[in-house]
C-alpha cells in the first residue's frame, strides 16, 4: 500500500507539471476553475478520478486485512509478519496456513472465520482452529530491502520456530498450497515431532534423477 501510494503521488506530480498546477490542485476532484479547461486538464482530471477509485479499492482491501489480528516478530534475521486469530471452541487446534506464489495472506481472509468460528456458519465449535497465517519471507509485509533471502528449507525452519518457540504451541497442524505446499511438505519431513498432521492441495515431488539422466523421447 505504501509503494502504491508513493506511485500515485508521483503520478500526480507528473500531471501537475503537465498542466501547470500544483499536485494538490490536480488531486482536487472539484478544481477552483469551473470551466472545462484545456484538453490536458480534462485528461488530468480523468486520471485523478481513476486514481481516486484505485485508492478507494486499496483502502477497502486494507480494512479487510486489518479486521484480523496481525503481528511482526524478529526471526532468523527478518521481521516476519503473520495473522494470529484465536479459535472459538472448547479446544481449538493450532493451524499454520502457508500461501503460494504469487500470493499473500489475502488468500485466507474468507476462510479464516470459517476455521476459527465454525459455529457461526452452522458447524461444531469442537472443530475450531486457531489460525496462524504468515506472509512468506520475501512476500508482502514479510519483506524489507536487503533482508536475507530464504529458500523453502529456511522458511520451514522459520515457521516451525514461530509456532513452537514464539507462540508456544508444542504441536500444530499445517496446510499449504502452491509454494506453501512445498514449505508444508518440508515441515512434515524435518519437523514431524512438532506436527499433528499436514494437508496439501499441491503434491510436491522431486523429479526422478534417473529420468533426467536418461530421458525418454516423450
Amino acid at each position: 500500500l505504501e509503494r502504491r501510494s508513493a506511485a500515485i503521488a508521483a503520478e500526480l506530480q507528473v500531471l501537475a507539471a503537465q498542466t501547470g498546477q500544483t499536485a494538490a490542485n490536480v488531486a482536487d476532484p472539484q478544481p477552483a476553475r469551473a470551466k472545462a479547461g484545456s484538453a490536458e486538464e480534462r485528461a488530468a482530471r480523468k486520471t485523478v478520478s481513476r486514481i481516486d477509485k484505485q485508492l478507494a479499492k486499496l483502502t477497502e482491501q486494507e480494512a479487510r486485512l486489518n479486521a484480523f489480528a496481525q503481528f511482526k516478530v524478529a526471526l532468523h534475521g527478518i521481521d516476519l509478519h503473520f495473522l494470529h486469530v484465536e479459535g472459538r471452541g472448547p479446544a481449538p487446534v493450532p493451524l499454520l496456513l502457508s500461501h503460494g506464489w504469487p500470493g499473500s495472506v489475502f488468500e485466507f481472509l474468507e476462510l479464516i472465520p470459517r476455521l476459527t468460528d465454525p459455529a457461526r456458519f452452522g458447524g461444531d465449535p469442537a472443530d475450531a482452529f486457531t489460525v496462524v497465517a504468515p506472509s512468506l519471507p520475501g512476500y508482502g509485509l514479510s519483506f524489507a530491502p536487503n533482508q536475507p533471502r530464504f529458500a523453502l528449507e529456511q522458511i520451514a525452519d522459520c515457521f516451525a520456530e514461530l509456532m513452537t518457540g514464539e507462540l508456544g504451541y508444542p504441536r500444530f497442524a499445517a496446510q499449504g498450497g502452491d509454494w506453501g505446499a512445498f514449505v508444508t511438505s518440508r515441515l512434515g519431513a524435518v519437523h514431524a515431532d512438532k506436527l499433528l498432521g499436514i494437508h496439501l492441495n499441491l503434491l510436491a515431488v522431486r523429479r526422478d534423477a534417473k529420468m533426467l539422466a536418461d530421458p525418454t523421447p516423450e
